[in-house]
């Protein structure tokens, strides 16, 4: 699990840090910056798969520098990275182990202060948290064109974030192995020229050791090092590139088969995801089957039907060649319900059910608003789908709401929910428990004063103004 995510200098979001349980939320008003939070985890999971921006993209996502004067007066800019502290079972081991994500715009100069050129320099680093020791167990690097500048840009990242041993562990790309950098984007220009010129470093691991920033290559490799690399599992793999925010009306429609393995972040490929897994994973259909029958338990069954469309209909049009199929219920009666006949509320429990079964979910799920489309009397029982069903599948959850139904289901787990609120066109984010709760009853406390209960009625204390996150006078 994700015990700790740190933000940095993506759009609103200048530095927050948010510890996380298994189902998280954050609440704020409009325009706060709760989005910002979940598009900025994504943004950085684009880029550990692989996506390349452009530099006005970057310059645009890039917290003080889209609208500053002072953008070509500043030779380093504020870095914009995402770290995160993991903690996993495997086995009877526990493993801890970080990754971070660092962007930095990097300006070559005129002696008259003129910028010559701007680029954007990215590390990817993971590490194992060891008891004398951190591990690097991954290391990647683009636009650094020389050794010189790798280590000095690595070295500005390592004296900012922690100091010990570290082991740059070999893997192919292009059927090749760098031993000072794992290049994860193909056809890189960064490869240092002595790499280059001497095959010898190819193909190999080494040991390296750091001090004050110095990187000194070792030839030998401590044993205790084995553990850390041989660990299947690593926090990369707890950063998604999805944020859910589902819309029934779409499911509603006829869509093509296009054997789609993931939902979309609307749901709107329902039909297509669905229609494979009947057919290719057959486990974790029916593990869809049995939770509609424990959720809504009117229908036990799913049932798909191709749709004759005319040739000039627009999905005929958009998809000229694919099949095109609607899904429906079946209830115990053996009576089919197609989708356009079904309420929002049982296709937005389906479409979770769809999240969280689907072939390979990501380990942290970002939901937006999952009140939309629900009846209030049902809010508690899709909180509680999501709940189980992340614990089953050892997943984590952040949602947002606007919802004090919502908000009154983490009566029992303040210390999970985030207040989120914009101060001067900067988000701002506090645990509720911690920095909240915890702080005015110790207040209370020493003026002799009996603490409020807040979580007894935290839907309607939120509401209410008494615990921030909410519009004011100057905001609506």
């Amino acid at each position: 699990m994700i015990q700790e995510l740190r933000l940095r200098n993506y759009r609103s979001v200048r530095d927050v840090t948010l510890k996380l349980g298994r189902v998280n939320l954050l609440i704020g008003p409009n325009n706060s910056g709760k989005t910002n939070i979940l598009k900025a985890i994504t943004f950085f999971g684009e880029m550990v798969r692989g996506k390349v921006y452009s530099e006005a993209e970057l310059e645009r996502l890039h917290f003080g520098l889209a609208n500053s004067f002072l953008t070509n007066y500043l030779y380093y800019s504020p870095e914009l990275s995402l770290l995160l502290n993991t903690n996993f079972i495997i086995g009877s081991r526990s493993h801890s182990s970080s990754m971070l994500c660092y962007l930095a715009q990097h300006k070559n100069l005129s002696r008259d202060g003129f910028v010559l050129r701007k680029y954007y320099s990215c590390l990817l680093v993971e590490f194992k948290q060891m008891p004398k020791h951190n591990i690097v167990t991954k290391f990647s690097a683009t636009t650094i064109p020389t050794v010189s500048e790798l280590n000095s840009s690595y070295a500005r990242w390592f004296r900012a974030y922690f100091a010990g041993d570290f082991k740059i562990s070999s893997e192919p790309v292009n059927g090749q192995n760098h031993s000072m950098v794992n290049y994860l984007i193909e056809n890189s220009d960064i490869i240092p020229s002595e790499q280059n010129q001497n095959s010898q470093f190819l193909g190999n691991s080494y040991y390296w050791t750091a001090n004050q920033g110095h990187i000194t290559k070792q030839n030998t490799v401590p044993e205790y090092i084995d553990e850390a690399i041989q660990c299947p599992l690593s926090p990369s793999d707890y950063i998604t590139t999805q944020i859910y925010h589902i819309e029934p009306s779409l499911m509603k429609q006829g869509y093509p088969t296009k054997s789609d393995e993931f939902l979309d972040s609307d749901g709107g490929n329902i039909v297509s995801l669905l229609d494979l897994m009947r057919d290719k994973y057959q486990v974790e259909f029916n593990n869809i089957k049995r939770d509609i029958s424990l959720f809504i338990p009117e229908f036990e069954d799913i049932s798909f039907e191709r749709v004759e469309l005319d040739k000039k209909d627009p999905l005929r049009l958009k998809y000229p060649t694919d099949t095109i199929k609607k899904l429906g219920l079946k209830d115990k009666q053996g009576n089919i319900y197609w989708a356009d006949e079904l309420s929002d509320g049982t296709l937005y429990f389906l479409a979770l059910l769809c999240i969280i079964h689907q072939p390979n979910p990501s380990k942290l799920l970002l939901i937006e608003e999952p009140e939309t489309g629900i009846h209030p009397r049902r809010i508690r029982e899709a909180l509680d789908l999501i709940y189980s069903l992340a614990e089953e599948k050892d997943l984590q959850v952040i949602i947002t709401t606007h919802s004090p139904q919502v908000v009154d289901y983490f009566s029992d787990i303040p210390e999970c929910v985030h207040i989120v609120d914009k101060v001067d066109g900067e988000t701002n984010v506090k645990n509720l428990q911690h920095d909240i709760i915890d702080d005015r009853n110790k207040k209370y406390k020493e003026a002799g004063v009996e603490p409020v209960p807040y979580t007894e009625e935290l839907g309607e204390n939120w509401m209410m103004g008494f615990l921030g996150g909410v519009p004011y006078a100057s905001q609506e």
